[in-house]
């Protein structure tokens, strides 16, 4: 009875251990998780949202409505997110509602799926202060990964 006694007060502590450090990965969504989609670099932003770096100089963002008729989001150059919302620069081609631009910002709102566009730094801006959004640091990809996988 005295080991058995041991034997779980042990166990207990190692669980409560694990718990504490965050070794227990049971409760962390592997979409937050996954290092590789497909063998290729990826940072999950807001789910269901992950940049994907397709090739050594291009991240794209694939989409999850129709709303904007482009399956993702090409050559992203900048990134952030805040207040439950991803911003994203897009400079080099990107086809919104069957126009191709060579830059675009984009706000999406992963909540509602909201997926918006704006052909200007103004009409972005815009966007972030109807969010009560100061400013966002739209960073390069290859930095953001750096900060998200330290």
């Amino acid at each position: 009875m005295k080991n058995t006694f041991i034997v779980l007060s042990f166990t207990a502590l190692l669980c409560f251990g694990c718990k504490q450090s965050g070794i227990n990965k049971k409760n962390v969504d592997p979409f937050y998780s996954q290092d590789n989609v497909f063998d290729r670099l990826n940072i999950p932003l807001i789910k269901p949202y992950k940049l994907i770096k397709v090739d050594d100089t291009e991240w794209r963002l694939e989409l999850q409505t129709t709303s904007l008729l482009t399956l993702s989001i090409h050559n992203v150059q900048g990134v952030d997110t805040a207040k439950g919302r991803i911003f994203i620069y897009s400079k080099g081609g990107t086809e919104v509602k069957n126009v191709q631009y060579n830059e675009l910002w984009f706000v999406i709102t992963p909540d509602s799926l909201l997926e918006q566009s704006f052909e200007s730094h103004e009409a972005f801006k815009d966007a972030l202060k109807k969010a009560n959004i100061s400013k966002a640091n739209l960073r390069n990809p290859d930095i953001f990964y750096k900060e998200v996988h330290k």
